[in-house]
């Protein structure tokens, strides 16, 4: 009885620990992590090649489907820091255009870039 309570023990600090990591540094525009991250860039613009301002950009853990959202600001850029190593699906959206996404990876320490056209609807 004592080793089984000791490997339940055991198996509920491994899980508290392993949770932790993805708990402690959510992704967030402005707010790197602590731990190795990496970053995603990017700028919005129409067929035109103009800026878009105040499109929404959503990005998703592909893996684990997670969202983070941010807009872009005048130039029609975003950026968020502080992203675990994975793959993600961008997407932007903003009125009077149709939406537009694309598929990047993520790696440690590493800045990725993702730029998109959004067409007129």
């Amino acid at each position: 009885m004592k080793a089984q309570q000791m490997l339940a023990i055991s198996m509920v600090l491994l899980a508290s620990l392993s949770l932790q990591g993805k708990v402690q540094s959510p992704a967030s525009p402005d707010k790197p992590s602590k731990t190795h991250t990496g970053k995603l860039q990017g700028r919005i613009t129409n067929t035109s090649g103009e800026a878009v301002k105040d499109a929404t950009i959503v990005l998703t853990d592909t893996s684990t489907r997670e969202e983070n959202r941010t807009k872009t600001d005048g130039e029609g850029t975003y950026k968020f820091n502080g992203l675990f190593p994975g793959s993600y699906r961008v997407s932007a959206e903003a009125k009077g255009y149709k939406p537009s996404f694309a598929e990047t990876l993520i790696k440690n320490d590493s800045l990725a870039t993702v730029d998109l056209h959004l067409a007129n609807e």
